[in-house]
């Protein structure tokens, strides 16, 4: 928004499981009813979408939206989705 570009490391062809921020406060807002504090939880959608289709919907929005890749790095997770349990 500020004009800055976005800085890719790799193709973009990781992917991620994005969740809208109303599905985390609803996720939030139901383990704190469950009673449940101080422990490590994930929470996601369970579907993956690369950081190129991500990027896709943001040009959509932004103008002109500058996005550098950048070499790729070890460490990086190629996929990270999450299970969806109920």
């Amino acid at each position: 928004m500020r004009g800055e570009p976005i800085i890719i490391w790799g193709n973009g062809e990781v992917r991620r499981d994005f969740i809208l921020i109303d599905d985390l406060i609803d996720a939030v807002e139901l383990l704190l009813n469950k009673g449940i504090s101080n422990e490590a939880v994930n929470i996601g959608c369970g579907i993956g979408h690369s950081l190129n289709e991500v990027l896709d919907l943001v040009r959509d929005m932004v103008p002109g939206l500058k996005v550098i890749y950048g070499e790729s790095r070890l460490f990086d997770v190629q996929e990270l989705v999450m299970t969806v349990l109920s």
